[in-house]
């Protein structure tokens, strides 16, 4: 777990950077971006999505370690990565900033979200276990209220500091472990479901297709290089003193589909330069849409085959556990191992438990010569 955590922390900090320089680099180089578009173009797309991840690890069963780094990767980096994109779109536009004016820009956003999702996390989750008074599905709604607003006073302190709030609150409730989590949790899919798919058609609507055909040979390049150069070396040095092997980190190397807050992020900034009456907001969303295009269509069709390929998949099996071992459960444990399915009896008294798992081999050998 120790080693998940520091793989995690180094892909939230140092793939970032990464990210954030191979991604100026090919945006420079191949798309012949100006530097400073460059650079805002590669801190839109240091994000994952996480409503393309997890999803796409549902479907596809990949190893626990791989599942969790990939998932938590994508939450803990949206927020990073748009206030990222905001103390750059600051620099373009004011035209100058002091680097301390860079690094306490960032640093107040995170900590203010921190602060207040960690406070405002830790209050939803005390009501929800003491406020007997609600039914479930009000507290659906006050769970949604209260990330609203959260949302709107970490904002009101900092610009662009409501996304860490919401995302800080969220885990402060999973950590609270309130008993309602399983319906909040089918709550806020339905919600993601149909929040993400009326963002993509309205932002999706304003994108001119013209201007990703503007973007030629060098802007299909530009995100070719970001998945086959960029994020392989990012995991390689993100996670070379963990425990994953070459098939765990070559996975992980070729997920990394980019989601709704680039595609959000990068609309409103284009909108921002070109009332600033700088170039390139156009281009930048262009380039943008046609990076989530890109990586969530290849990789998303693709990941089950590499998974597959890389033999890193996981059966995820339920079996049954009978207390008692009595000639009854012996029945009930065969037919359980005649349709497949794993069995554990446990008893009190170790002699009727190891008989029983004596004949339950026995019965195994039979099926299995």
């Amino acid at each position: 777990m120790g080693q998940i955590s520091a793989s995690l922390r180094n892909l939230v900090t140092l793939g970032t950077l990464i990210t954030l320089i191979g991604g100026s680099m090919g945006a420079h180089w191949l798309s012949e971006f100006p530097w400073p578009i460059a650079i805002l173009y590669a801190s839109l797309v240091v994000v994952t999505g996480p409503t393309v991840i997890s999803p796409l690890l549902k479907q596809v069963q990949v190893d626990r370690q791989v599942a969790t780094l990939l998932e938590y990767e994508g939450v803990l980096i949206d927020p990073i990565g748009a206030i990222l994109a905001v103390v750059v779109l600051n620099i373009i536009i004011s035209g100058d900033m002091h680097p301390l004016d860079i690094l306490s820009g960032v640093g107040m956003r995170v900590g203010i979200g921190a602060g207040i999702g960690i406070v405002g996390g830790w209050l939803l989750g005390w009501i929800l276990k003491r406020a007997k008074f609600l039914s479930e599905d009000l507290k659906n709604l006050v769970v949604l209220a209260g990330l609203w607003g959260l949302f709107g006073w970490a904002q009101m302190l900092r610009s662009e500091s409501g996304l860490m709030a919401t995302v800080v609150a969220g885990i402060m409730l999973r950590v609270a472990a309130v008993p309602e989590e399983r319906l909040l949790r089918r709550f806020k899919g339905q919600l993601t479901v149909l929040a993400v798919s009326v963002l993509f058609i309205l932002l999706a609507a304003d994108l001119s297709i013209a201007s990703i055909f503007a973007l030629g040979w060098g802007g299909l390049l530009t995100v070719v290089f970001l998945m086959l150069v960029v994020r392989p070396i990012s995991i390689g040095l993100c996670t070379g003193k963990s425990d994953l092997n070459w098939r765990q980190k070559l996975f992980m190397s070729w997920i990394a589909p980019r989601g709704i807050v680039a595609a959000s992020v990068a609309s409103l900034f284009a909108i921002s330069l070109t009332e600033h009456g700088i170039n390139g907001g156009d281009a930048i969303k262009a380039l943008v849409f046609l990076t989530i295009c890109l990586t969530v269509i290849l990789q998303g069709l693709t990941a089950r085959w590499v998974a597959t390929l890389l033999r890193i998949t996981s059966i995820d099996r339920t079996g049954a556990v009978i207390v008692g071992c009595h000639p009854l459960s012996c029945l009930l444990a065969r037919l359980f191992q005649e349709r497949g399915e794993p069995v554990a009896l446990i008893d009190t008294n170790p002699e009727a438990a190891d008989l029983a798992e004596q004949e339950k081999r026995a019965i195994f050998r039979q099926q299995c010569p």
